[in-house]
């Protein structure tokens, strides 16, 4: 029942992409697009239903059979249905290893199932941040979590989310990487997807360790990738309306990353390039569907931040309304923007905290115990293995190649998200320089773009990429198989995992502890009216 589950909801998430196109007015393209629709649509269901329905096994069922039947409509369109199902589920069976796994992300347990679960269990109530500091700052994947609750499986299809992410990014990434007509024009596109689903399937190749971050790193990927067939086209009017697509599905792709996190909501002023370069028909642009569908996406995710904590965005001190029945007292959300950013810069581990928290955070007085407690060796390996990537596409690529002298595309266009994500790495390093907080994705792409810009000047021939592409993404899969198969093994020596019997993961009853805490102290929470409909809260 596991699997069959697994492949039903990935499925049913093609079926609501479908449903999303149709009703927002976008043209069905590749399942790997339709599947980031369907993603974002089932979150945003997961958001209006929560606080008046409990996404039990039978409402879990009608959403799933509801995608499942919406997947007939995709026989209307223009659109290889045989190439795409053929390679969604080469994808996705390739992706069973992935999901296999014994032992969970470490946050897991701690909030992320929690959340997911109480969803489960009840409609969504208020003040939830005074029950565990995890859901102060709840993420969309914790919603659409929880209508993964099914019969046959119960919780345990609970942790596979990062799948969905990492399967719809194969199939987008593998879209582009064999797409003739944008070799033809800008192979940088090619080799920067290349280079990109290498990154993504080797770095990011272990479940337990994907949690919320590595899912809102691969979407940032994506983002990035379909920004620059926009700026390449920008000014053809003959491909204008494609872009226009393109252009909403990235408004798409944004509202859903920043609603993973609320450090991701930095990502949003990427959009706002292309309003500016296109600034003649600004309005016709930000008044289409897809633009308020992202713009109400967002809003109910700080809605969410604001019903649990009192805060629009966790813990932004200055944007907190303390005099609400649910708020949480303002030295609390102090000391934890305070702790949140102690522990990025290795001010506080396990066994050790700083005495002067707010001096050591200031200015760059973290910066020497970074170096020694985090740069070396977390950092450091990270680039040794990044620079190994690199050099190995080099050997491949560039080593006794031909190159034009003049690069087609615009160095101007290139800087405008270079220098984006540039000031986004000096946000990320002079706040929460934590690989996990942000870090893999901008360290790689601030490496990746300049050298896939070089490679848009390799006069090598379609035909001979493809076959070295070929031959790199056997390795990356042999990559991606063997270090996940020496995982399972590793498991079932340390838990006694065995896949072939069971694919439930390892817990212990304190997971549910959350569900059992809400109910033992009913007595002293308080209810409010809304909608109608009497709502928990805690009551401070």
């Amino acid at each position: 029942m596991f699997f069959i589950n697994y492949f039903l909801i990935s499925f049913s998430i093609i079926g609501y992409g479908i449903i999303f196109a149709k009703i927002i007015g976008l043209k069905i393209r590749d399942f790997g697009i339709i599947g980031f629709y369907g993603i974002s649509f089932l979150t945003f269901i997961s958001y209006v239903t929560a606080p008046f329905f409990i996404h039990n096994y039978t409402f879990n069922l009608i959403v799933l059979i509801i995608g499942l039947l919406s997947l007939l409509l995709i026989f209307k369109e223009k659109i290889n249905f045989k190439k795409n199902f053929a390679t969604h589920i080469i994808i996705f069976t390739i992706l069973i290893i992935f999901i296999l796994s014994a032992k969970t992300h470490d946050d897991f347990p701690y909030y992320h199932f929690p959340y997911s679960h109480i969803l489960t269990q009840m409609e969504h109530p208020f003040g939830l941040g005074h029950v565990n500091p995890g859901f102060r700052n709840p993420s969309s994947l914790f919603f659409l979590n929880s209508l993964f609750y099914l019969p046959g499986t119960g919780i345990y299809l609970m942790q596979i989310y990062p799948v969905f992410i990492l399967g719809f990014a194969n199939l987008v990434l593998l879209n582009l990487i064999f797409n003739q007509k944008i070799y033809k024009n800008f192979k940088f596109i090619n080799f920067l997807s290349l280079i990109t689903l290498s990154f993504i399937n080797i770095f990011f190749y272990r479940i337990g360790e994907h949690g919320v971050d590595r899912s809102a790193m691969i979407i940032v990927f994506i983002a990035i990738i379909i920004s620059f067939i926009i700026l390449k086209n920008i000014k053809n009017k003959k491909v204008y309306k494609e872009n226009l697509d393109l252009f909403f599905f990235i408004a798409i792709l944004l509202s859903f990353l920043a609603s993973i996190k609320s450090i991701y909501l930095l990502y949003v002023p990427l959009g706002l390039i292309f309003l500016i370069i296109w600034r003649k028909n600004f309005f016709s642009q930000i008044k289409h569907l897809s633009i308020l569908y992202s713009a109400i996406f967002v809003i109910i995710y700080l809605l969410y931040n604001f019903i649990n904590s009192g805060c629009i965005i966790y813990p932004a001190d200055f944007i907190c309304f303390y005099d609400l029945p649910w708020s949480l007292p303002r030295t609390l959300i102090i000391n934890d923007n305070i702790w949140f950013e102690l522990w990025s810069k290795a001010g506080a581990m396990p066994n050790f905290s700083v005495e002067n928290k707010e001096f050591y955070i200031s200015g760059m007085n973290w910066l020497p115990n970074w170096i020694d407690l985090y740069f070396f060796n977390k950092v450091s390996d990270f680039l040794i293995g990044l620079f190994v990537l690199i050099l190995i596409f080099y050997i491949i690529f560039f080593i006794k190649a031909k190159f034009n002298k003049l690069n087609s595309f615009s160095i101007r266009n290139f800087l405008y998200i270079y220098i984006f994500l540039f000031l986004v790495f000096l946000e990320w390093f002079l706040k929460h320089p934590q690989l996990r907080y942000g870090g893999y994705h901008l360290i790689a792409l601030l490496l990746f773009l300049p050298f896939s810009f070089y490679f848009n000047n390799n006069m090598i021939s379609f035909i001979s990429f493809t076959k070295k592409t070929k031959i790199l993404l056997i390795v990356v899969l042999i990559i991606f198989c063997g270090r996940n198969l020496d995982r399972l093994i590793s498991e079932k020596n340390t838990y006694k995992y065995d896949p072939f019997i069971s694919q439930k993961f390892y817990h212990d009853d304190k997971i549910f502890k959350y569900i059992q805490w809400i109910e033992y102290r009913k007595n002293t929470f308080s209810k409010i009216n809304i909608f109608g409909k009497e709502i928990l809260l805690t009551v401070p």
